[in-house]
């Protein structure tokens, strides 16, 4: 019995020596959980917004619409810019206008235009959209459209310039301030440029006292905190968040310590990098706030991130933490201060939001320069529609020409009237020529052809019902009138469609 006692107590003895020592050391990762919401923080703070892409259809639209409106322009103002060539840039070009506001309007203005001349001026290289695009025939229509192409121009330049300027700004002086809000949460807005580590060394000594980690001393930056909360005093001491120690702690001077930091953010790579939005920044911050004070229900440690077994964070064995007492308390009386770091990343926030909200708008300026486009080429089209519309067939132009060569060959006034042609004298010679209206056979005899009315109006004059027509014509006995017949009245086929599109785009 006395051997088994004898056992038993050594066995307790080799316990007692074990156990002071376990208690004393700080144990392997322990703080791994507040490492890691720490760390997503810091990854969102070493972020890069990418660069808002620019939609190259923005600037080719607004050029469409311009060509358009040059080459529906009239031929005087097309003559001010002589092909687009250097020797008609505004320089050799302004001493034609005096008036001075005027001239400065035009003067910004010019540029395009004259960049625009070239790219429709009738040579080989236009030759391809001339013929898609071909100019309109000068004359009132031609003014209309170009009246109306000038306007979507303006609102075309007004579009682009907001659409350029906006993707300008977001991707330079905004796209900075966001970075420099990140980088100030991560490293401290003193730092310049916002990039590198601040002076991680404690205030009074190389090593980490009691206040060192606690107060206004923390939540300064991202670096400084996380160094509070893994690193202890010695290398020994600093495994709170990682199984391996670390190589330093603070005791070795500046240069450690920054080593230190410096290891700890690299480590954060093994966290997943979130994208840089407010709604994942909102919620890296309220992660966070959940482990400040969880693994203490004495209120005085309440503020503490990390395990302390005291109401401090000295560095010490099981006292490598962060104190955010000037952040945090949750007594009667709740603390106002906002930790920095937390303000430079809400700002972020701030400024990636109305980044989104003005991502959309620029979208949506250039999905109106689109449809202004449209409407532009609907106008200029229409207006050519128009144009074919009046033009004479192909067959009335022969029969035209047929005419004129038909009265040419007579040579004398009397086959000249003989052939239906007009004989016309001047200085002693005479010459033969169709007759106005008579250019065409169908003219001269009256005759229609397919594709043209085959009755009108004129044809049904009859005053009585004996005198109407009625193979064009219908007597209405009602109004006691002679009508057009329905059915009677056709157009080709050939313009109908284009008629009809034209009405509706014109």
């Amino acid at each position: 019995m006395r051997s088994y006692t004898r056992y038993f107590l050594t066995f307790l003895y080799v316990i007692k020596l074990l156990m002071p020592g376990a208690e004393a050391a700080t144990s392997a990762g322990k703080s791994a959980a507040e490492y890691r919401t720490l760390c997503k923080l810091i990854r969102l703070a070493q972020s890069d917004p990418e660069p808002l892409k620019s939609d190259d259809s923005v600037a080719s639209d607004a050029f469409e619409i311009d060509k358009l409106n040059m080459t529906a322009a009239s031929a005087e103002w097309r003559t001010k810019f002589g092909g687009g060539g250097a020797s008609h840039d505004w320089q050799a070009s302004k001493g034609n206008f005096t008036n001075q506001e005027f001239e400065s309007y035009w003067g910004q203005k010019w540029p395009n235009w004259l960049k625009t001349e070239k790219a429709t001026y009738p040579n080989a290289a236009n030759k391809k959209w001339l013929e898609q695009n071909p100019p309109p025939k000068q004359g009132p229509a031609q003014a209309k459209t170009a009246k109306q192409l000038a306007v979507y121009a303006e609102e075309a330049a007004a579009l682009a310039r907001t659409y350029t300027e906006g993707i300008t700004a977001a991707n330079g002086r905004e796209l900075k301030a966001i970075k420099t809000a990140l980088r100030a949460a991560l490293y401290g807005d003193k730092q310049k440029d916002g990039e590198g580590l601040p002076a991680l060394k404690p205030p009074n000594e190389a090593e980490c006292g009691q206040d060192d980690c606690k107060g206004t001393n923390v939540g300064d930056n991202l670096a400084y905190d996380v160094l509070c909360l893994c690193a202890g005093k010695t290398a020994a001491e600093s495994k709170g968040c990682t199984h391996t120690q670390l190589t330093t702690g603070w005791t070795s001077g500046a240069t450690n310590v920054e080593q230190t930091a410096k290891k700890l953010l690299d480590n954060c790579a093994e966290v997943s990098q979130p994208e840089a939005t407010a709604a994942n920044i909102a919620s890296a911050i309220a992660n966070l706030e959940q482990m400040i004070g969880r693994y203490h229900g004495d209120t005085a440690k309440n503020q503490i991130l990390g395990k302390s077994t005291a109401n401090h964070c000295s560095g010490d064995d099981d006292h490598i933490c962060v104190d955010y007492e000037s952040y945090y308390n949750m007594d009667l009386t709740p603390k106002t201060t906002r930790i920095k770091w937390m303000q430079q990343l809400e700002i972020a926030a701030r400024l990636l939001n109305e980044r989104k909200e003005k991502k959309e708008k620029l979208r949506t300026a250039a999905a109106a320069l689109k449809t202004l486009r449209t409407a532009a080429e609907a106008t200029y089209a229409a207006r050519q529609i128009h144009q074919l519309a009046n033009q004479p067939s192909h067959s009335q132009a022969k029969d035209k020409a047929k005419s004129e060569v038909e009265c040419n060959t007579n040579t004398t006034n009397q086959t000249c009237t003989k052939a239906n042609c007009k004989w016309e004298e001047k200085g002693g010679k005479g010459e033969c020529k169709s007759k106005p209206g008579t250019e065409t056979p169908e003219a001269a005899t009256g005759e229609k052809k397919d594709g043209d009315n085959k009755a009108s109006a004129a044809d049904c004059k009859a005053s009585s019902e004996t005198n109407c027509d009625t193979t064009k014509c219908t007597w209405n006995k009602e109004k006691n009138e002679c009508k057009v017949k329905e059915g009677t009245v056709f157009i080709s086929a050939v313009i109908k469609v284009p008629l009809l599109l034209a009405f509706l785009l014109f």
